[in-house]
């Protein structure tokens, strides 16, 4: 019998206070388990549990061969609101039963288990996950994705469980399911981590050799992402594995300080302890001091951003704390560090010194007060009084934190050690003082003289001991900076703020504005005598040329641009070094758009020949990179000048001969040409079947950049009337075209103006017309044109039609936006819109590519789209704008010749992104009922929204039922179920509906997919 004719009958029988045996067996006696897992989503009472355990079992069990699929936990998740007790007591006798059927009833115990943690015990949960969460991450290159969710999955449900349990339940069991949990988390973030450092590095490496089309999304090995993206899916969340072990800190002492601890307290602080010392193990030593680099104390565990190892050494000191407070003594509430010591002494003095600052004692060691500004007068202690003997907590904290003070000054002042030292010199006796100082005397090294400090100066270098000296100077005793107070006066005169505070936390420090060696702002200095001045000042340093002084010079011409590019020689002339003059027409280049710049003709003065290399600190191929640089940057920024080209005046001939210079390679090759192109100009894509090219060395980066400037300035020489370039250059493009074409870079570059040469240079576009517009599968013109150019319509029409629509790939941009534009445009600029599909469908591409097609002509009237795949589209249309009324005809003749072009199923699914468009309802429900009859719709539940406005609409009511009978997944058939029930409940309310039969057909689809309260509905 169909579910939707036994509805009633089960409804019938969940609603039994009483049932019997046979009421067992009738349930037992179905067939369709889909009427099974209706009746348990039913809620029944719970008299209904034992009748089921003995007469028919195997009901309440999962079924392994649907992998674990367990239709009574819904049955079992009533029951533990309604009879937690039956509940309870049934799980702990079967629980392992279930755990044993299959992944999907794993994951439901669990979860039954983290709604209400009374159900199953500690010991319960630890035998489970010990059973059937094997240990590891399971996101390995041999791991399938659906392991790795389930595992994940658990490991996140018990540890929501765990953090649910009271404290009076957090028993030793539960010590150990936190322990695991934790130590679980560890490893994960650790390999997650470790597999995305693997990922980026191929991508490097393939990012590195050239690509003869677009790049994917992700560069590399797409494994090594699989298995980046599969380790990061078993990362359990931060603040999940924060609330955990805040949650295990909290359990050591459960009634507070005054009460007695945990029985197992000890084994809580081993566990701390041990996690901390896995996660160190298992961070790179190169890399500690920056994960870890964090105040301790201002860390909190679960925070955003907070890495796991950090989060472990807060609540190693939490759980310190906490113990002393209760009274515990020093060293039974650190006996586990020695394992932190072990692993990395620099950490663990951090934890010791972050600790013991946190508990100085009220009362400490005074034999003879001591205060560094405050000497007591001599023969003041001649007669000391009898002083009570201190307490051995007390003796004890010094003699560790005066231990640990010669390990901490010789390293750099970080806030706990820092905080620690200021403790301890203002807390030590004067016999301690001296010993104190006696251990800092060789860290912190002998006192130098004036002299010696301004010798050092000269040299613009400093001990590492004098910088030690600087940094600890703000906690230092007032004793030892005197002896060093030449050399914290001459640091002074260069940092006139002082050290920071290394008690608290560094704060960035603004940057200085760049001055000369002497002292004297060049910014001031360029302001008042002028940008000369300030070069000339800029050429005597010390080190001229080195590359830090691009900055400099970047800052300088940034500051005022009109005035350092009103008379460029003169700058040029004053700067004298070949590298600083290259930074210079750099940082010019930069600055060549902003108001002012470059007034009058003066732009002509940049384009002498670029500095030949000289001696100095950079290397004559910097040197070179920079220049070249400089000259195409300038040159580009002359053609966008009002005047064009023939702005340079005398100069223009020699620019262009530079230029072409420089592009002779590509246009007479030695050998066939596989340049790299421009940065910012993607080479196009490879078809697939393309033929392979022959494998060609690179023409020179240079040379590449010269052609794109010779089109730059030919495209405007073009646009601008009167302003015509020598023939000469629209011949040389033509050779480089014709000789190579098919070079990635060539292609790239003329495909990006395809659509301006075929608008502003028709000649030239006529006489290399095969050239440019060829589509043979591999990188050509029009290929590049079809991937990164403006939308043309005519230029697409130009096209061969088969090549075009055989170009098209589902997922990927270029094509598909043509076409979409096109069509949009005009559907019938390539024919008859439904030949154009269908011949899409039967291509390489498949159903897939016409799908795909529609989606995209529905996104590119969605503005909102563009930022969120700006890195497959370029959506030449205005994003601002909504669809006008033409676009949206246009699609609307589109959808209906698809749906009479017979296509393959799955080639209407992008149809479903048609739904947020302002398309008329009367015009859009019978398509979209027609497009979900033919194929399940992406975005389905907006469809299902849309529809459920109009409950007295026939397509509408069959729109929903289609969607809700044929979901595309798991969590679209979700998403539609609850406009679906919306809209059946408002059907019903409708008196005399005029469709009673679409009413019965989504009432009979709800049914199927398991509704409940449809059935109730129907039942009264």
């Amino acid at each position: 019998m169909p579910l939707p004719g036994r509805a009633a009958r089960v409804l019938e029988l969940t609603a039994l206070e009483r049932p019997g045996p046979g009421h067992v067996r009738e349930v037992a006696r179905w067939a369709d388990p889909r009427a099974t897992a209706f009746f348990f989503r039913s809620r029944p009472a719970a008299a209904w549990l034992p009748l089921l355990q003995e007469h028919a079992p195997h009901l309440l069990r999962p079924d392994p061969a649907a992998g674990g699929r367990w239709p009574a936990a819904g049955f079992l998740e009533h029951l533990a609101v309604a009879a937690p007790a039956t509940a309870g007591a049934w799980l702990a006798e079967h629980a392992l039963t279930v755990a044993a059927g299959g992944p999907a009833a794993l994951v439901a115990l669990v979860d039954l288990a983290a709604g209400d943690a009374a159900l199953m015990g500690p010991a319960l949960v630890r035998t489970v996950l010990d059973e059937h969460a094997a240990a590891g991450t399971g996101a390995g290159t041999g791991v399938g994705e659906g392991a790795v969710l389930v595992r994940s999955r658990v490991l996140r449900l018990a540890a929501e469980w765990a953090c649910a349990v009271p404290l009076a339940g957090r028993d030793r069991d539960w010590i150990l399911v936190a322990e695991r949990l934790l130590l679980a988390a560890v490893d994960a973030e650790h390999e997650a981590a470790g597999r995305l450092r693997a990922a980026e590095a191929g991508a490097r490496a393939a990012a590195a050799r050239p690509a003869a089309g677009r790049r994917p999304l992700f560069d590399g090995d797409p494994a090594h992402w699989s298995a980046a993206v599969r380790a990061d899916i078993a990362r359990m969340p931060q603040d999940l594995a924060g609330r955990l072990l805040q949650a295990l800190v909290a359990a050591a002492h459960p009634g507070g300080p005054a009460a007695a601890p945990h029985r197992s307290v000890r084994m809580i602080r081993a566990v701390a302890a041990s996690l901390l010392v896995r996660d160190v193990e298992l961070t790179a030593p190169a890399v500690r001091r920056s994960v870890f680099h964090e105040d301790l104390d201002r860390i909190c565990p679960g925070a955003p951003g907070v890495f796991g190892g950090p989060m472990l050494a807060r609540a190693v000191l939490d759980l310190a704390n906490a113990d002393a407070a209760a009274g515990v003594g020093l060293d039974e509430r650190t006996a586990q560090w020695h394992k932190a010591a072990a692993a990395d002494g620099w950490l663990a003095d951090r934890i010791w010194a972050a600790h013991l600052a946190a508990g100085v004692p009220t009362r400490c060691l005074h034999d003879d007060p001591h205060d560094d500004l405050h000497e007591a007068p001599a023969g003041a202690h001649e007669a000391p009084a009898a002083a009570p003997r201190p307490e051995p907590e007390v003796v004890r904290w010094h003699e560790l934190a005066y231990g640990l003070m010669p390990r901490l000054l010789a390293g750099p002042p970080h806030p706990e050690p820092a905080r620690l030292a200021a403790a301890v010199w203002r807390s030590c006796t004067s016999r301690a003082t001296a010993a104190l100082d006696a251990a800092a005397a060789p860290l912190l090294g002998p006192p130098p003289a004036a002299g010696d400090v301004a010798a050092v100066w000269g040299e613009d270098v400093a001990p590492a001991a004098w910088l030690r000296v600087w940094d600890w100077s703000p906690v230092l005793p007032a004793r030892l900076r005197t002896a060093f107070a030449p050399l914290l006066e001459g640091m002074r005169r260069l940092t006139p703020a002082g050290p920071p505070d290394p008690r608290t936390a560094a704060r960035p420090l603004p940057a200085p504005a760049p001055t000369d060696p002497d002292g004297t702002g060049l910014l001031e200095l360029a302001a008042g005598q002028g940008p000369p001045a300030a070069a000339r000042a800029l050429a005597t340093a010390r080190d001229a040329g080195a590359e830090d002084h691009a900055y400099i010079v970047s800052r300088l011409v940034a500051a005022d641009p009109a005035a350092w590019t009103a008379d460029v020689p003169a700058v040029l002339d004053a700067l004298e070094a070949p590298v600083l003059r290259a930074f210079y027409l750099v940082a010019v280049q930069e600055a060549a758009d902003q108001i002012g710049a470059l007034p009058g003709r003066n732009l002509v003065h940049l384009h002498t020949p670029e500095p030949e290399p000289g001696p100095g600190p950079a290397p004559a191929q910097s040197l070179e990179h920079f220049a070249q640089a400089a000259l195409f940057g300038l040159l580009a920024a002359a053609w966008t000048r009002p005047a064009g080209p023939t702005g340079l005046g005398a100069l223009l001939p020699a620019a262009l001969d530079r230029l072409r210079a420089l592009a002779e390679p590509l246009a007479h090759p030695a050998a066939p040409i596989a340049a790299t192109p421009p940065a910012d100009r993607p080479a196009p894509a490879s078809r697939p079947g393309s033929r392979p090219s022959a494998a060609r060395p690179p023409a020179p980066q240079s040379a590449v950049r010269a052609l794109e400037c010779l089109l730059n300035c030919a495209l405007t020489a073009a646009i601008r009337p009167g302003a015509p370039l020598p023939g000469d250059v629209w011949d040389f493009l033509g050779d480089i075209l014709t000789a190579g074409a098919t070079a990635p870079a060539v292609a790239a570059l003329f495909g990006a103006r395809l659509m301006p040469l075929r608008i502003c240079a028709p000649d030239f576009t006529a006489r290399h017309h095969a050239a440019l517009t060829t589509l043979n599968g591999g990188p050509t013109p029009a290929a590049a044109w079809l991937d990164t150019g403006r939308a043309d319509p005519q230029l697409l029409a130009s096209l061969d039609r088969t090549a075009v629509l055989h170009s098209l790939r589902p997922g990927a941009g270029g094509p598909a936006e043509h076409l979409a534009h096109a069509l949009t445009e005009d559907p019938h600029l390539l024919g008859d819109p439904a030949d154009v599909l269908a011949r899409i469908a039967a291509g390489p591409g498949g159903p897939d590519a016409a799908s795909w097609l529609l989606q995209v002509m529905a996104w590119r009237l969605q503005p909102h789209r563009a930022d969120l795949y700006s890195r497959t589209f370029r959506f030449t249309r205005p994003p601002a704008r909504p669809a006008t009324a033409g676009e949206l005809t246009a699609v609307t003749t589109v959808w209906r010749a698809a749906l009479t072009a017979d296509l393959p199923p799955g080639a209407l699914a992008g149809a479903g992104y048609f739904a947020d468009l302002a398309l008329d309802d009367l015009t859009w429900l019978p398509l979209a009922r027609a497009a979900a009859e033919h194929t399940t719709p992406h975005d389905p539940a907006t469809a299902a929204w849309r529809a459920c406005a109009h409950p007295t609409d026939r397509d509408a009511l069959l729109l929903t039922a289609a969607l809700v009978a044929q979901p595309a997944g798991l969590w679209e058939a979700r998403d539609v179920l609850r406009p679906a029930r919306a809209l059946l409940q408002a059907a019903q309310a409708v008196p005399d509906h005029p469709h009673t039969d679409a009413v019965t057909r989504l009432r009979e689809a709800l049914i199927d997919a398991g509704e409940v309260d449809a059935a109730r509905t129907a039942s009264g």
